[in-house]
């Protein structure tokens, strides 16, 4: 089917004036002469206009003069599926990693760490005691500063923050007092 300018003016309700406008796009359609009137394929000026229109609404401004050729704006049908299946890949290799242990989850190693953590409280808070115990003659000043130092020790072990989380260490794996140590 062939369209004059007033049939594309008609067709997509704009003056002539307008399609004279859009014929000074680049990527406008050519037109061939038949006698004294110019025309143009219609399935080729609906499609300029959808591409148009599509390039108009998301934004693009460069028109492309191959009606068949993507705007450099556009996206890359091929690029992404290359960047899914990169994704996709990066992936897997961290889920078999982690099965063979060669990674873990951020959620197991801070549990990890509350527990060392944990449990070096529970030694460093025995030593005083052990001390006292096996040193009879030591003066009890000296056993109080050592218990002390390991208090301050660990209270800053138990303010200490992990890095990627904005809460402080799990202080339930932390807590326990020192009553239960000198009991």
């Amino acid at each position: 089917m062939e369209w004059t300018r007033k049939d594309i003016a008609a067709a997509f309700g704009v003056s002539a004036g307008a399609v004279d406008l859009w014929k000074k796009e680049a990527a406008f359609p050519a037109a061939t002469r038949q006698g004294r009137a110019f025309v143009y394929q219609a399935s080729d000026v609906v499609h300029w206009f959808v591409r148009r229109e599509v390039n108009r609404i998301v934004g693009l401004s460069n028109v492309s003069q191959d009606p068949g050729a993507a705007p450099a704006d556009m996206l890359n049908l091929q690029q992404e599926r290359a960047r899914l299946a990169r994704a996709q890949a990066e992936t897997k290799e961290l889920e078999l990693a982690e099965k063979r242990g060669d990674v873990v989850g951020a959620s197991v190693a801070r549990q990890a760490l509350a527990h060392a953590i944990g449990a070096a409280r529970h030694v460093l808070l025995m030593v005083h005691a052990e001390i006292a115990s096996t040193h009879p003659g030591l003066p009890v000043d000296v056993i109080e500063s050592i218990r002390k130092m390991h208090h301050d020790a660990l209270t800053a072990l138990s303010e200490a923050r992990m890095p990627g989380r904005s809460s402080e260490v799990d202080s339930d794996a932390l807590e326990e007092t020192d009553e239960e140590v000198t009991a």
